[in-house]
């Protein structure tokens, strides 16, 4: 009697699962018919358009590539909701927040920069599951001892900046299951390896560490440091650069005002479809006088730029000239920063990937004639393995 109790729950607690399995895949499809599709804010990469349906086989080629690359696992109904019901159940709920997610889901409301793309963890970089061979080190070295004597041939100065990854100065926040297997980072060994061959290259953690303690360095929701983190990493720049213009004086802090908002949209929040549940309010800054420079139109981004070309300039051309090569991160940095330049003529390339190293613009460079040229990184984009052509790739000796 018992044995057939069981029978019949093991039976039904089957055909119950099949229901539900049958429910979920059957749901998307009628709300696809229906053209029920509620607008959900998700932060994603553009979809590949999916080309016009023809016998041509070069547009049939197209097509087959668009729905391989991800235009079948982006359109169909009610993805975003789902994407936010996932998120929910993983992250609020059940904790299940990885590493191998997008986003990891720290504590006390903390979210993480996690698998940027296929060849980039940010985790794992944090945790030094991978360091850097000393064959990658000697890569890289190579790389910028390059541009450092390219530059210097031609009498201009040179200078790495890396801005630290969001874990890097709030690690307290991620989950102990995902600590760290080593001490050194990759960053303290490209880092010590860079300055043993003389490039001047400036880590900037010292100073978010410092704007830590004084106040909101990171947002909780994104993975960027606010106004007032960027306003001291501009300080030790301009500490840094008054090596090369001893006339440069950093700007004090007491001209500008720094004051929060509500309505931050965190990019990580939204990755993940939560914006509206990780609420975090905006770091605004003020100056308290007018700033000299101004942005000037921004140009057509050409082959190997991920964004146009952009320049500040001002009245004052006693002042130096800069070329600076550059990512998200110096975004709020450039109010400062443009200050002490006559003109800073900005680049934002692609990051280096696993078949290529960011690009160096010398045509830029050549057509700008800087006093300085300026090499902005990240943390994770700076500590990339280098592609295994890079050797093969680099620019002659000057």
């Amino acid at each position: 009697m018992l044995r057939s109790k069981a029978h019949h729950t093991e039976t039904a607690v089957h055909r119950l699962t099949i229901a539900g399995f049958v429910l979920a895949i059957c749901i998307p499809c009628m709300a696809q018919i229906a053209g029920y599709n509620p607008e959900v804010p998700l932060q994603e990469g553009e979809n590949l358009p999916l080309p016009g349906l023809s016998f041509d086989l070069q547009t049939l080629g197209q097509t087959v590539y668009s729905l391989r690359r991800n235009w079948l696992d982006r359109n169909f109904g009610i993805r975003k909701t789902l994407v936010r019901w996932q998120a929910l159940l993983d992250v609020r709920f059940f904790g299940a927040s990885m590493p191998s997610d997008p986003v990891l889901a720290g504590k006390n409301g903390w979210l993480y920069l996690a698998q940027e793309n296929p060849s980039l963890n940010v985790i794992s970089d944090y945790r030094v599951i991978a360091p850097l061979t000393p064959e990658q080190l000697a890569v890289w070295v190579k790389v910028f001892t390059s541009r450092r004597d390219w530059l210097a041939a031609r009498g201009i100065r040179y200078m790495v900046v890396v801005a630290p990854n969001k874990a890097s100065i709030y690690p307290e926040h991620i989950p102990e299951r995902f600590n760290k297997a080593r001490d050194v980072s990759k960053l303290d060994q490209l880092c010590s390896a860079l300055a043993n061959a003389d490039v001047d290259v400036l880590d900037l953690r010292p100073a978010l560490m410092e704007a830590k303690t004084n106040g909101k360095a990171y947002y909780s929701t994104d993975s960027h440091w606010t106004p007032f983190g960027a306003f001291f990493a501009y300080r030790a720049t301009a500490d840094q650069l008054k090596r090369h213009f001893p006339s440069l004086e950093p700007l004090p802090g007491t001209d500008f005002a720094f004051s929060e908002r509500p309505g931050l949209k965190g990019g990580l929040s939204y990755m993940i479809a939560l914006g509206d549940i990780y609420g975090e309010n905006e770091v605004m800054v003020t100056p308290k006088r007018p700033l000299k420079a101004r942005e000037e139109s921004g140009v057509r981004a050409e082959l190997n730029h991920f964004q146009p070309l952009s320049t500040y300039s001002q009245a004052d051309t006693s002042l130096p000239k800069a070329v600076v090569f550059r990512d998200s991160f110096l975004h709020e940095m450039m109010p400062f920063l443009a200050e002490h330049f006559s003109r800073i003529h900005l680049v934002w390339p692609y990051p280096t990937s696993s078949n290529k190293i960011r690009d160096f613009d010398r045509d830029a460079i050549l057509r700008e004639k800087p006093d300085i040229v300026i090499d902005e990184f990240v943390e994770r984009y700076f500590t990339q393995p280098p592609p295994p052509s890079a050797l093969e790739t680099l620019p002659p000796a000057p």
